[in-house]
């Protein structure tokens, strides 16, 4: 089941209901500067090389800002645009009401952390540039444990250079990077029934922007949820507020942002690049453990301190896991830091009891389980001459307006009326794969390629789509066909005087499904598999099993419910669908399928009234051709 869930600031509740997927493009241009300034060779041209030389220009990119900048920086508040998916008046059916954070306070929510796995990415919404290693992690290039030599810096750290060639941008909200990571170490994070050990998945950024609802009273959230393998997958999808946030940023608000990426340069280079590269990005894979509830999420770091020692042959994920010391292996080998600058002469003017940004800065780093952050501060002309470690227990030990025990409380409850809310799994590009579970498993995988006798009955059906279908092709040479009506006995390979007779019927659920009639020994088992059968179907059955003695009887009837006395014949439900899209001719309709087959009636009602075939993707369509009379219903042609 996939679903929604939005935040709304000025009504503070959380909606939880909603199906279908968002959409959205936006389109955004950055005014160059008018004065055009010399563009630097990002190459050395001194530097003496074997590799051939490319001399590219870097493009003016930013508005200029005129400096310095003034002590207090007029911050137009956002506009709340109403949120495009739910109407003005909408009422959720379901929703979780957001109190004071003082209501929240004083909750004991156990919350332990282990980093269990990192990765570098160049760009979180491609997996293909994601690699398990440390070369987008930082080293700082001074001692933050040391604070009087810290102190002694003659330093002065223009953020400013560079500036006018990259307008850094949020990094993407996709979760190809951190499934990328999932599936390489599928073994390890699924257990033995095909589940997932944790119940929600997402970034840092996703779970700190949960946590912020109990203050945030300017923007709204909205945040997709796909429940797959019994965990939750959280996915942020920028509601209209947020778009014209982002795209509405004033050029002191880039310069800004740009500063912070800077800072992290000088810090942990002697020689820092002309402009930083913010896509380029080391992430934690923290695997943690609140209340009741596992959460997975990735963590990006911004660098690591000056001791710390990276050796990625000595990481083991299952000894990781197994371990009952919180952060035990890798603490003693890496510790992180988050690095920050602001506008302040010193510590003593950051008001750390009252600010909500010292808030998210807690959040942030108590997430990945950081200690420490570096700060930088900085004039109005961008210029940093002193740093400074700051721990993030004094940040908690002196808040007056928030709470670490209420923000972990309202994230268990947020968790909690998630999985009340998307219960059942969403499946995609399958095929009824709850009778399929464990044929893609490599434990099976390799027990049929070590026992070349295994077998795999099925109808001829089955044995096409499942040929046809990626995750069960390399088992194509177990497939054995069963003909409807005609016994086949199987022997037991184990015992040459045991075997058992199998007979099969028509389920009519989709095509290929098989009611299974088995006689041995021990008695005879009828198991129906999901079916749906028209009167006569039913009738010759009743005829064909009153000559058996059925000692077992196995249902599985989706609407096997005393409430249910009656269902609809196909025809009825076609027709009820077609009245439907004859109302609105001019409209074009989207057919929503949670599987891949089963719906090959609806399609040739369709095709045989309105003379239309329906459109569908390639796979699709070659899925049925193994059913001609089906497939004639069907195009790839969008026109």
């Amino acid at each position: 089941m996939s679903s929604s869930l939005t935040y709304f600031n000025n009504e503070t509740f959380l909606d939880g209901t909603g199906r279908g997927k968002l959409f959205r493009q936006v389109q955004f241009a950055c005014q160059s500067n008018k004065t055009e300034p010399c563009a630097p060779m990002l190459t050395n041209p001194e530097e003496k090389t074997k590799k051939k030389k490319h001399h590219r220009k870097a493009e003016v990119v930013c508005v200029d800002v005129q400096l310095p900048l003034p002590a207090m920086i007029e911050r137009n508040a956002p506009v709340f645009i109403l949120c495009e998916q739910f109407p003005e008046k909408y009422i959720s059916q379901t929703s979780l009401p957001v109190l004071h954070w003082s209501k929240y306070h004083g909750r004991n929510i156990s919350f332990y952390l282990k980093d269990i796995g990192y990765f570098s990415t160049a760009d979180r919404s491609d997996a293909n540039r994601c690699r398990e290693d440390f070369r987008y992690l930082k080293r700082l290039i001074y001692d933050i444990d040391d604070t009087r030599q810290l102190k002694q810096l003659n330093i002065e750290f223009d953020l400013n250079i560079g500036s006018a060639y990259l307008n850094p941008a949020e990094p993407s909200t996709s979760l190809d990077a951190l499934l990328w990571w999932i599936s390489r170490h599928k073994t390890t994070v699924v257990n033995k029934k095909g589940r997932f050990i944790f119940d929600f998945v997402g970034w840092r950024g996703t779970i700190r922007k949960i946590m912020s609802s109990l203050f945030n009273q300017e923007t709204d959230w909205r945040i997709a949820v796909i429940r797959y393998r019994g965990a939750h997958f959280f996915h942020v999808v920028h509601t209209e507020t947020e778009l014209a946030i982002e795209f509405g940023q004033t050029p002191i608000e880039k310069r800004m942002c740009y500063w912070g990426h800077k800072f992290e340069d000088y810090l942990c280079s002697e020689t820092p690049p002309l402009f930083p590269s913010p896509k380029k990005l080391f992430s934690l894979v923290n695997l943690a453990t609140l209340g009741v509830h596992t959460l997975l999420y990735g963590s990006e770091i911004d660098a690591c301190t000056k001791d710390s020692i990276i050796d990625d042959e000595s990481d083991d994920l299952q000894t990781t896991l197994n371990s009952t010391s919180i952060n035990s292996k890798l603490k003693k080998k890496r510790t992180f830091v988050e690095i920050k600058v602001v506008y302040a002469e010193n510590m003593l003017e950051l008001h750390t009891s009252t600010a909500r940004k010292y808030a998210k800065w807690w959040s942030q780093c108590f997430l990945t389980g950081i200690e420490q952050i570096l700060l930088g501060f900085r004039n109005e002309y961008g210029i940093v001459r002193q740093i400074h470690p700051l721990l993030i227990k004094d940040i908690e030990t002196r808040a007056r307006t928030w709470s670490s025990s209420s923000f972990l409380a309202f994230l268990s409850e947020f968790c909690a009326f998630v999985r009340k809310t998307i219960t059942k799994d969403y499946f995609d590009d399958d095929q009824h794969t709850d009778h399929l579970r464990g044929l893609d498993d490599e434990t099976f995988s390799n027990y049929a390629k070590s026992n070349r006798t295994t077998r795999i009955y099925c109808s001829e059906a089955t044995r096409y789509f499942l040929s046809q279908l990626s995750a069960y092709k390399h088992l194509s040479q177990f497939y054995s066909v069963l003909n409807v009506d005609q016994p086949l006995t199987i022997q037991n390979p184990a015992d040459d005087n045991s075997s058992v007779t199998v007979t099969c019927f028509g389920a009519g659920h989709c095509p290929g499904s098989l009611m299974l009639l088995f006689e041995g020994l021990h008695g005879t088992v009828l198991y129906t598999g999901d079916f749906r059968l028209y009167s006569h179907q039913s009738n010759r059955h009743r005829v064909i099993l009153s000559k058996k003695r059925i000692d077992s009887l196995y249902i599985d009837m989706t609407f096997f419910e005393p409430s249910i006395r009656q269902l609809p014949q196909r025809e009825q439900a076609c027709g009820k669908l077609i009245d439907f899209i004859q109302q609105y001719q001019d409209r074009p309709f989207y057919l929503k399928t949670s599987a891949r087959v089963g719906y090959e009636y609806i399609y040739m009602s369709l095709y045989q009234h309105f003379a239309t075939p329906i459109h569908v993707s390639i796979e699709q369509y070659h899925l049925y051709d193994c059913l001609p009379q089906v497939q004639q219903a069907l195009t790839t042609d969008g026109q």
